[in-house]
């Protein structure tokens, strides 16, 4: 994924727009941009400045921009252009032409904007629903007037509580496979770290160990199963780390923490580990493991 296809994504993510495999490919190029990730910031500062904006707009400019929207959809978008298909249940779907591809993208920026505004002074107007996210998925008009809507509706919550609270516990586990947020990820690990015992615990840091695409959440996660090395699991985990992981202070870390538990497997990877590593320090720690364990390294 490019910056250009990552800015166009951005807004749709804060909006939980984005499938699943399309906020991990986005995940994976914020890891590497700085460039998007400030920018992903700037947005979620606009989205709370929004939230916390008081005046509302007057209504005569909601129609306005409402107006605005339909005639530029009109002069911009000919009807003849469109195609309408129908599949399952009846459901209008519009297919623009490419060379409106941009214009129809800023078109419903705009939209979700106008309508994210419309729900909070809604939410405002009436408390009891303040928190809650209303998005309609499906509109299928009925016989003799009436209309059926299928909405979704998300609602925020605060937990507060303990480690020892299972809500606590379970929110903070789902978090560190959160594609998008390499701080909450790290923020996570360091609170379960001192949970590993836990098998759900435990097989969360090991995900991380194995699969964050940034390299500080998964140091975190290393040392967070330090004291579980032992561990069948995790010493399988760490054998894979060795010849997997990028970060040569990451596989050399995995050297030592391997070397306190050593078995056959433990010794296959190091010695799988000369074939290929390229770093001469890491390379040296794999030796003087070997050694120390009397396995051979002449033939590497």
């Amino acid at each position: 994924m490019n910056c250009d296809a990552a800015r166009e994504r951005i807004p749709l993510y804060l909006y939980g727009e984005l499938t699943g495999e399309q906020e991990e490919a986005l995940a994976r190029h914020l890891d590497e941009c700085r460039t998007c990730r400030t920018a992903l910031e700037t947005e979620k500062r606009l989205h709370r400045l929004l939230d916390t904006a008081g005046a509302a707009p007057p209504e005569e400019l909601l129609e306005e921009c409402r107006r605005a929207l339909g005639r530029a959809v009109e002069g911009r978008l000919p009807a003849q252009r469109f195609g309408v298909r129908t599949a399952g249940p009846p459901r209008r779907r519009l297919r623009a032409p490419s060379w409106a591809a941009g214009a129809a993208a800023a078109l419903a920026a705009a939209g979700f904007f106008a309508g994210r505004w419309s729900a909070q002074l809604a939410a405002a107007a009436d408390p009891g629903a303040a928190g809650t996210a209303m998005e309609v998925r499906y509109i299928d008009p009925q016989p003799g007037g009436r209309v059926r809507i299928v909405v979704e509706e998300k609602r925020q919550r605060v937990l507060e509580g303990t480690l020892e609270d299972s809500p606590i516990r379970e929110a903070l586990v789902n978090a560190v496979r959160n594609p998008l947020d390499p701080g909450v990820r790290a923020d996570s690990v360091e609170l379960l770290k001192g949970m590993a015992w836990s098998a759900e615990v435990r097989e969360a840091l090991l995900y991380a160990l194995e699969h964050d695409p940034n390299d500080g959440v998964r140091w975190e996660a290393l040392e967070s199963l330090r004291a579980h090395a032992s561990d069948p699991e995790c010493r399988q985990a760490l054998s894979r780390v060795l010849l997997r992981d990028r970060n040569p202070g990451i596989r050399s870390a995995a050297i030592d923490l391997l070397a306190n538990s050593p078995d056959a497997d433990v010794v296959g990877a190091f010695q799988e580990l000369l074939r290929f590593e390229q770093n001469d320090y890491v390379r040296l720690r794999g030796i003087r493991a070997l050694e120390a364990l009397g396995a051979p390294v002449e033939t590497f």
